[in-house]
C-alpha cells in the first residue's frame, strides 16, 4: 500500500478497483491508523476517487484540512491513469508479442521510479 505525506500526516493509498462500472471510486485514501471500526474515531476518515491524487484529496478535506498544492498535479494524474491501463492491458493481454511486454515493463519501471522520486515530497 503506498504511502504519502501530506498536511504533516501519513496517507495510505490503495487501488481497489470495485466490480462496478463507474471508475469514480477506483482509489482509496485513509490516514495512517485507520480501523474503521464503527466505535473508532477514524471512522470516517477515508476518501475516494478516480485517481489517487482524488483520494487524497477528499480524503483531506472530509477530514477539514486545507489540502496542500502538488506541484505537478497534472503530471501525477496522468502517471495514475498511465499505471491504470497498463495494469488493465497486462490482466487483458497476458499472451501479447515479447517486445510489446517489454515496453509494458519498461512503462511499469519508469512509474515505480517516478513514485520512488516523488515518495518523500510533500504533496
Amino acid at each position: 500500500m503506498p504511502k504519502w505525506p501530506v498536511a504533516g500526516r501519513i496517507v495510505n493509498t490503495e487501488f481497489v478497483c470495485p466490480p462496478i462500472p463507474d471508475r469514480n471510486s477506483d482509489w482509496q485514501a485513509t490516514f495512517d491508523g485507520y480501523d474503521g471500526a464503527p466505535d473508532s474515531p477514524t471512522r470516517n476518515q477515508i476518501g475516494s476517487g478516480r485517481h489517487e491524487y482524488d483520494a487524497i484529496r477528499e480524503l483531506v478535506e472530509n477530514a477539514g484540512m486545507e489540502m496542500p498544492l502538488f506541484p505537478c498535479v497534472e503530471a501525477f494524474r496522468i502517471i495514475q491513469e498511465a499505471n491504470r491501463l497498463l495494469a488493465r492491458v497486462e490482466a487483458h493481454c497476458k499472451a501479447l508479442p515479447s517486445p510489446l511486454m517489454e515496453t509494458i515493463d519498461g512503462l511499469h519501471e519508469a512509474l515505480r521510479a517516478f513514485k520512488r522520486a516523488t515518495e518523500n515530497l510533500e504533496i
